[in-house]
């Protein structure tokens, strides 16, 4: 994944972005705050700005010569025409049946929908047509723009779940979201955007201590991901075990592709001790290393952890910090629940 796109929209706004992704993987995830220019970059892309310049290609599929599926959080539905026949219409315009329709149908959940007309879709409903039929249509590139924001969490992790399956069969995704945990999920890459211009890029372990360390995310909602592989399902109690740095965890709902799983941990949910071992009710304990703490912040102080490639936050309260005072290399005992 390699291209440049410059476009002057007006003499206040100019998107000047380079992207070099040499990975082979075809899921990637677009952020950045309101007005960062996600959505002209996705227009520029789909051919939709005829003054912009774009060059460069997606895994040898050329930008300006491919066929581009383009969904913007409106679904711009069809009025006139059913859910069915308007995903009928998009497989018929299609040049070759690159998807199946009942596996889109299924994999986007519009099987009970297609009697339905637009205007009496909910919103979440309508996107997830939206969704089909730009995968009916049988792009070479598939762009997204907020697709999945009016769904239920459970639904919205079904949509996802299988566009990353799409994308590991070969078909190039970029998505654009405000949701970093959807993204650093379900991406195999990341990009952040600022003012017109690309900020950082890689994989999504990579970037997210990035937009942490510049840019003004709240300890609150900090988060990270955690990888690992050898998955193992529990029918009895319900959870996926997996091996993650050669320590086992659980997960109740992680994301898992091919043999490597992946979970969220929110910092608020992860806990510090200095003990190996403890008979308490958490389920995970994960022995990491102290790599920073930082300043205190309306009462709490974030820990930074670390277990090799593997990263954690940890807010905890400012009197839990002075009783622990805990030191920058020492090691620690990270414990979180079953996220």
């Amino acid at each position: 994944m390699e291209f440049s796109v410059n476009f002057r929209r007006h003499a206040g706004f100019e998107l000047d972005v380079s992207v070099t992704q040499r990975s082979v993987n075809t899921m990637v995830g677009l952020t950045g705050p309101s007005g960062a220019g996600k959505s002209s970059l996705l227009r520029c892309l789909a051919g939709l700005e005829r003054h912009a310049q774009v060059s460069g290609d997606w895994q040898g599929k050329l930008f300006t010569r491919k066929r581009v599926g383009l969904v913007f959080q409106e679904a711009l539905l069809f009025p006139h025409l059913s859910v069915g026949q308007n995903l009928l219409l998009a497989a018929d315009f299609a040049k070759g049946q690159t998807f199946w329709f009942d596996e889109v149908v299924l994999g986007c959940r519009c099987n009970h929908l297609l009697s339905r007309m637009p205007a009496s879709l909910s919103g979440g409903e309508a996107q997830r047509v939206a969704i089909a039929r730009a995968i009916l249509n049988s792009p070479k590139i598939l762009l997204l723009d907020e697709p999945v924001s009016a769904l239920d969490n459970h639904t919205r992790h079904h949509i996802l779940a299988f566009l990353r399956k799409l994308a590991d069969n070969g078909l190039p995704v970029l998505l654009v979201s405000h949701d970093l945990q959807d993204l650093a999920l379900y991406c195999h890459n990341l990009l952040y955007m600022e003012a017109g211009r690309l900020v950082h890029q890689g994989k999504p372990q990579e970037v997210l201590p990035k937009i942490y360390q510049n840019h003004p995310v709240s300890a609150s909602v900090q988060f990270s991901v955690i990888s690992g592989s050898q998955p193992q399902v529990n029918k009895t109690y319900h959870y996926v075990s997996f091996d993650c740095e050669g320590q086992q965890l659980f997960a109740t709902s992680p994301v898992i592709t091919g043999d490597r799983v992946h979970m969220s941990v929110a910092a608020a949910s992860v806990s510090v001790d200095r003990q190996t071992t403890c008979d308490v009710s958490t389920e995970n304990a994960f022995h990491c290393e102290v790599r920073q703490v930082h300043p205190p912040e309306h009462g709490q102080v974030l820990v930074s952890l670390q277990r090799n490639q593997t990263r954690l936050y940890a807010l905890i309260s400012e009197f839990a910090a002075a009783r622990l005072a805990l030191q920058v290399g020492e090691s620690v005992t990270a414990r979180f629940g079953l996220e």
